[in-house]
Order: C-alpha cells, then sequence, then structure tokens
C-alpha cells in the first residue's frame, strides 16, 4: 500500500507541476454518470426518431457502464478525453416511413454495437453532420476513428461470448 499511495502522490504533483487539467474519478461503477449517459442518448433517439414520447432504451445502466468502461476503456473514441462522455449512435438511423407515422420502440432498437463514446461536443458535431446530416463519420472523423470504432467493436463481439 505505500508503494500505491506513493504512486497517486507523485502522479498527482507531477500533474500539478505540468498545470496539466486532471479531473480525478471514482473509476468503475459510476453511476450518476451512467445514469446521465443513459438519459442523454434516450434523448438523442428520441430527437432523431422525431420526438418520440416515452422512448425506453433497451441499454440498462450496467449495459453503458460496460460500454463506456470496458469497450471504449473510458476515453473518447475520437479524442482519447476521459471527461464528458457521452453514448452516441454511431450511423444513422435508416430512411424509413411507419404506417401509423410514429416509430416502435423495437424499431431500429440500439445495441452495444450501435453505440460509440465521445465527448458532449464530438457528439453535438456527430449528431449533426453524421446522424442528421447523413455525412459519412469517415469524413466527419477520419479513417483512423471508423477503424478504432470498428476493432472497439471487434473485440467486444469476440468477449461478448463470455458475457
Amino acid at each position: 500500500m505505500p508503494g500505491f499511495f506513493g504512486l497517486c502522490v507523485a502522479n498527482h504533483i507531477l500533474t500539478h507541476i505540468a498545470e496539466y487539467p486532471m479531473e480525478y474519478s471514482m473509476g468503475k461503477n459510476r453511476t450518476k454518470l451512467y445514469e446521465d449517459i443513459q438519459a442523454r442518448l434516450a434523448g438523442q433517439e428520441s430527437r432523431l426518431r422525431g420526438n418520440t414520447v416515452g422512448l425506453r432504451l433497451a441499454l440498462t445502466e450496467a449495459d453503458i457502464g460496460y460500454v463506456v468502461e470496458e469497450v471504449f476503456k473510458g476515453k473518447s473514441v475520437v479524442s482519447d478525453y476521459p471527461t464528458r462522455l457521452v453514448l452516441t449512435r454511431w450511423l444513422p438511423l435508416p430512411f424509413c416511413q411507419k404506417e401509423e407515422g410514429f416509430w416502435g420502440e423495437d424499431d431500429h432498437r440500439l445495441t452495444i454495437d450501435d453505440v460509440v463514446l465521445m465527448t458532449k461536443d464530438e457528439a453535438k458535431k456527430h449528431e449533426q453532420e453524421v446522424l442528421i446530416g447523413r455525412q459519412s463519420p469517415e469524413v466527419v472523423w477520419g479513417k483512423e476513428v471508423v477503424e478504432k470504432v470498428k476493432r472497439r467493436h471487434e473485440e467486444e463481439a469476440f468477449y461478448a461470448k463470455y458475457r
């Protein structure tokens, strides 16, 4: 324990001397963060579906915690920033006109493979340019980010067998 404590103190001192902005977090089990991410994701899904009232996500808080901490390692897929994080749909909803004129709960249900972790500002840009503007993620974020997302989703698919 003394060695671990010394490492933590050294890290704090070095980041302070370098004037590096450091936000301390509890790490895993950040339930308040997961609740906020879930609410923001539900809001985004509602906006993308034409302000669907009462939309519920299939992703639970536990799923969101898994995606944030394990799939994306607690960092934005675009900038690697660990703060101000949100999940956002990666690809736009397909064009679909329902006969009843509204989206149902089961239409294009979100799964772990449909979302990525970004900062709030990146997610806002992503929503405007990719999800609403229908630009390719590669055009907006570049080939490196698209490959990184693909690798993360492939890795999750491999480990999903054991979940």
